[in-house]
């Protein structure tokens, strides 16, 4: 959260710590990545300068407040957000025409429900979702976008983007994509429902329900019926 300009006082909030150790995490965050430091500062500076900034692609978001002692910091927050969150929506919103190009030209029956921040749902029958899967990973991490390269010793390189894969029966049910383990069970329910069944284990631990070593045991005894979710309609 420190890059999208959330400050040592609003940190120690989150945290349940005091405002000294927050600063102190702070500090320490900055003091590991001096480059990122450094884009805030000069993101701050141009902003203040000009009154807008930009996205990564050219879009503009005009900050004429940044001048104004009231809004100044709220607007301050803006700069960076925009500029990193505003790149990636064109990253999304890139690979979305670029699928569903993919769709039409080969007639699919797979369609484009909705983006979710810079998550893209797909509704696919299921004779499609193995390419369909493989087709949205290879767009997503791939755009052709020239700024993405850079060159290295001579050598052009392209910043690596990385895409995740989920599969579930609906988007809040989703569980992440093992092509792999998914053809050892009979139907996408049985994988499903296997994952699911794991996961939920993770979240009672997560919310103080349970123990780390009750999370174990239970995700062990759900690993130990695997047969019988393999087997499942």
């Amino acid at each position: 959260m420190l890059i999208y300009g959330k400050g040592a006082s609003s940190l120690a909030v989150d945290l349940g710590i005091s405002a000294e150790e927050g600063e102190q995490l702070v500090d320490k965050y900055y003091e590991s990545k001096p480059k990122v430091r450094d884009f805030i500062e000069t993101t701050h500076a141009k902003a203040k300068r000009d009154g807008y900034v930009e996205t990564l692609q050219g879009n503009r978001r005009n900050l004429n407040e940044i001048w104004n002692k009231r809004t100044e910091a709220d607007a301050l927050r803006k700069t960076v957000n925009t500029t990193i969150q505003g790149t990636g929506a064109y990253f999304t919103n890139l690979s979305v025409i670029l699928i569903q190009d993919y769709i039409d030209l080969r007639n699919l029956k797979s369609k484009l429900i909705m983006t979710v921040h810079d998550s893209i749902v797909l509704d696919t029958p299921q004779e499609e979702y193995e390419e369909m899967a493989k087709v949205m990973k290879y767009i997503m991490e791939n755009l052709p976008i020239e700024w993405t390269k850079y060159n290295l010793n001579g050598k052009e390189i392209t910043y690596p983007i990385e895409a995740d894969v989920e599969i579930g029966w609906n988007y809040k049910d989703a569980v992440g994509f093992d092509l792999e383990s998914i053809k050892t069970f009979k139907s996408l329910k049985g994988y499903i429902k296997f994952e699911k069944d794991k996961a939920k284990f993770a979240d009672y631990e997560a919310d103080d329900r349970i123990s780390k070593e009750q999370m174990k045991a239970g995700i062990q005894a759900v690993e130990n019926s695997i047969e019988a979710y393999r087997v499942m309609e």
